[in-house]
Order: C-alpha cells, then structure tokens, then sequence
C-alpha cells in the first residue's frame, strides 16, 4: 500500500504580490471549502504574498486532475 500525496503550488499571474489580507483569508476558505467538499484534510497550506503552496492529506482515490479543475474554477484562474 502506497500513502501518496500530491504538493500544489498556486501562484498569480507574474507572481504579483497580492495575496495579502482579506484576499489571502478569501483563498484560504477557499482551499478549505474544497477539502470538504472532497473529505480531504489540509496537511499544509501557507498563502504568501506570491504563492500558496498546498499539500492535502486524505483520500488518494480523489483525482489530482479534478481538484485542479475545481480550485482553477472557484478561484476564476
């Protein structure tokens, strides 16, 4: 048995130094409503002025491809 976990880097367009304040807690609820949505458990989740680096602990049977697609949606990228 395999304990795989996948490490996201989200980052702005030219990593512009926004993620600031009320935009980084907005990105945070964010990242967190997506966990529960998809029973996951956010091992790591740091929002920096110009990136968020994310690592998810739960389910394995949850496709990397759709989580993706979900956070690119809610956050409009």
């Amino acid at each position: 048995m395999c304990d795989l976990k996948y490490r996201f880097i989200w980052t702005p367009k030219y990593r512009k130094l926004i993620l600031k304040g009320c935009v980084a807690d907005g990105l945070k609820e964010i990242f967190e409503g997506i966990a529960e949505r998809y029973d996951l458990e956010i091992d790591t989740l740091e929002v920096m002025p110009d990136l968020c680096p994310l690592t998810p602990d739960g389910s394995t049977e949850v496709q990397s491809e759709s989580s993706c697609a979900d956070i690119e949606e809610c956050i409009g990228a």
